[in-house]
């Protein structure tokens, strides 16, 4: 059986599995999730056709709120996200960060997997871009004032999201990853309408810096607005911990989000 681990606003998910229906093992199981392990908001979405399940995370103040759309990095495909947060990547913490900040946390869940090739990347970026719709759907969401953002793989569909025109208040990228789809993205970077974040560690792998140089010519060239913050090390693992990179990621929010 697994648990979505984070915050305590929310419920168990349908994730939650019975190895054995029924026996005394699994309803041990399923009470230590339930009243031990606060597991995070797990909700499914529906939007033009398309659908998926993010973790939603919500201030104490009363709705509307501004929210923040964060895509996932690799790490969650790959390792799941009990096993990411054993390696220092919790979305659960994340989660709960944002939402301590004022905003409504909508992080995306990827439901295809650790995937390559083309159709891969054409799936991810659809759910990707209806995710982002379905979270400014919501009633208790102000649409005006979201922001969009991502790590590693994340980055790479922020940009791509971001490329198609949409309409978000502020869109940031975490060590965007994922080479050869995100230089294609970046020659459609005339449809991006929000100020951009960019940050990354400078002894970060050469492919993601050159990620970053590469969007830093482009916004240049078409005249948008982008601002860079190199740290002076921690790698692709600075961004794991959400605690190394907050205070210029907050800042960039309030400054665009109105806060």
């Amino acid at each position: 059986m697994e648990c979505w681990q984070g915050s305590e606003s929310g419920r168990v998910s349908k994730r939650t599995q019975w190895k054995a229906a029924g026996s005394p093992k699994a309803c041990l199981a399923l009470l230590a999730c339930l009243f031990f392990i606060n597991p995070a908001l797990a909700e499914s979405w529906t939007h033009g056709g398309a659908s998926g399940k993010a973790m939603v995370c919500k201030p104490d103040s009363a709705p509307p709120y501004p929210a923040v759309v964060y895509n996932h990095g690799h790490l969650i495909d790959s390792a799941g996200l009990e096993g990411a947060a054993r390696k220092g990547y919790d979305l659960g913490e994340l989660c709960d960060a944002f939402a301590q900040e004022g905003y409504l946390a909508f992080i995306l869940l990827r439901q295809h997997g650790d995937g390559k090739g083309k159709k891969y990347i054409r799936k991810i970026i659809q759910e990707a871009r209806q995710g982002l719709a379905a979270a400014k759907a919501r009633s208790d969401v102000e649409p005006e004032r979201v922001a969009l953002g991502g790590f590693s793989r994340g980055g790479f569909l922020t940009l791509t999201t971001a490329t198609q025109g949409v309409d978000v208040a502020a869109a940031f990228m975490l060590a965007p990853g994922m080479t050869k789809p995100f230089h294609k993205a970046l020659s459609r970077i005339d449809g991006i309408k929000a100020p951009m974040l960019a940050m990354i560690a400078k002894d970060e792998e050469s492919d993601f810096l050159k990620n970053v140089s590469s969007l830093e010519g482009a916004a240049n060239g078409s005249g948008k607005e982008l601002k860079v913050h190199y740290y002076p090390s921690g790698g692709h693992d600075l961004f794991y911990n959400h605690t190394k990179y907050w205070p210029e990621l907050i800042s960039f929010l309030n400054l665009h989000l109105d806060k």
